[in-house]
């Protein structure tokens, strides 16, 4: 596409957000209030099981019907009402294993940029590389924009054109230890090198396209503004609060933490995550996340170029690095939105019916593999679980 082209296109996308008055936050809307809890899962999960009005098991079938639907699933964990009601692991995974569980670190990357702005640790999310890292910019050295803000990267915006980072990452291999090794030699580079010297095909904020580029960016700008590294600041003050004690969030040779992938969690603490955000940020009488903040991360973004299939449009299925289910799906009138990694790592969040699925899936595995895997699961959760949970909510009975 022409420069030409290009700069039309910007100039008609900023006349259609003038029209509309879309943005990432101008639609937020406040969220139905939140049950009482009867406890909270810092220490563990307490679990119960749901019985139906005619005394059967809700899910006493779920586990034979996994094994032989999904077979690459390692693990599914049901939440509702604040207990696990559903529990089980695949493939001789056991609960306390760690699992990668890959692009699911951006949701995790999300909230820190909210914990970070609520403490005046970050000034705002205008901040842009060239503020946060001029020196990447002396001399003409890097390619992409220094335009590029946290904003439009939390909101897959950078305009930038290929993903280096996705390309270091992913891949089938024999086993974990095999991946591992790979890894060590892929870390042993300062990865944002990369991003850098990548082609910026759109002005920032102008074009919407799915890149873990971004989150490297990211990364950098927050550990260069902070002086803390990602994990670090979300040992401080996110995992902590939560419980979440045993974890692996690996980082590049310069200490950069990988924003968007390379995090390995036990499904229960996964589960704790998105319990978090089911309480609009709120754990056990702390505001850990702010609540604008979960309300903003989890909205709709505004016009965009939609960079595949190419269109101008309002972004619907992506907010600050979660991914949304518009509302009607799966049969919920509000929706849904989830953590999403690659292979199908999900933690799905279903406020309607006060709702958090975790499920981990083999992830060592091809694009076309990964995406067969996590398409396969959404279906199986749409069919088999969440009608069980929503069509007879007012009678089910959780019993110890």
């Amino acid at each position: 596409m022409c420069l030409l082209n290009k700069r039309l296109l910007t100039l008609m996308v900023f006349s259609l957000l003038a029209l509309t008055g879309c943005s990432a936050l101008n639609t937020v809307d406040i969220p139905k209030h939140i049950p009482q809890r009867e406890y909270w899962p810092t220490d563990d999960w307490q679990s119960r099981i749901i019985v139906t009005p005619d005394g059967s098991l809700l899910f006493k079938d779920l586990s034979s019907q996994i094994s032989s639907e999904l077979p690459s699933v390692n693990s599914f964990i049901v939440v509702s009402r604040g207990y696990i009601v559903y529990e089980d692991y695949f493939n001789e995974l056991q609960p306390n294993d760690l699992q990668l569980i890959q692009s699911v670190a951006k949701s995790v990357t999300s909230a820190l940029i909210g914990i970070a702005l609520d403490r005046g640790d970050i000034p705002s999310l205008d901040l842009t590389l060239g503020e946060a890292l001029p020196e990447y910019f002396e001399d003409n050295q890097s390619t992409i924009s220094p335009d590029i803000s946290i904003r439009d990267a939390l909101m897959m915006r950078s305009g930038i054109n290929s993903d280096t980072i996705s390309a270091k990452l992913a891949g089938e291999f024999e086993s974990l230890e095999a991946y591992n090794v790979y890894l060590d030699t892929q870390l042993q580079e300062h990865l944002i090198e990369s991003v850098l010297s990548s082609p910026q095909a759109y002005d920032p904020g102008i074009a919407w396209q799915y890149n873990t580029a971004d989150t490297q960016l990211i990364s950098e700008m927050f550990q260069k503004t902070t002086g803390q590294s990602l994990s670090e600041y979300a040992d401080q003050y996110l995992f902590s609060t939560l419980g979440i004690n045993s974890y692996i969030w690996r980082h590049d040779a310069r200490g950069a933490t990988l924003g968007g992938a390379l995090l390995w969690l036990r499904p229960r603490d996964m589960a704790k995550f998105g319990y978090l955000f089911l309480n609009n940020g709120l754990w056990d009488g702390d505001q850990t996340v702010p609540r604008e903040w979960v309300q903003a991360s989890t909205k709709p973004q505004g016009i965009a170029i939609n960079t595949y299939p190419f269109a101008i449009k309002r972004i619907t299925n992506f907010g600050y690095l979660w991914w949304l289910w518009e509302p009607g799906s799966f049969g919920m009138p509000n929706g849904a939105y989830q953590a999403l990694g690659y292979g199908g790592q999900i933690i799905l969040i279903i406020p309607d019916i006060d709702t958090v699925i975790v499920v981990t899936n083999n992830s060592l595995v091809t694009q076309q593999v990964s995406n067969e895997q996590q398409w396969k699961l959404l279906e199986f959760i749409d069919q088999y679980v969440i009608p069980k949970l929503a069509s007879q909510k007012e009678t089910l009975q959780l019993v110890k």
